[in-house]
């Protein structure tokens, strides 16, 4: 797992999207298991699993052929 966490607001200063859009791309994420996410109290914070953006990235290419 990769030992860098963000909150939500933090991603959200890097795009140019609403909040609950943000929220529901994360929730899409967390469900396939690219991010993680970790509470503390009531901050939410988010890190990348890496393991499973490689393989996926590594799937991607194969299926595309780059």
């Amino acid at each position: 797992k990769d030992k860098l966490k963000t909150k939500k607001l933090q991603i959200n200063k890097h795009f140019d999207v609403k909040q609950n859009l943000l929220s529901h791309h994360l929730g899409m994420l967390k469900r396939i298991a690219i991010v993680d996410t970790q509470r503390e109290g009531v901050k939410i914070y988010y890190s990348l699993n890496r393991n499973v953006f490689h393989k996926l990235k590594s799937d991607l290419k194969c299926l595309f052929d780059l």
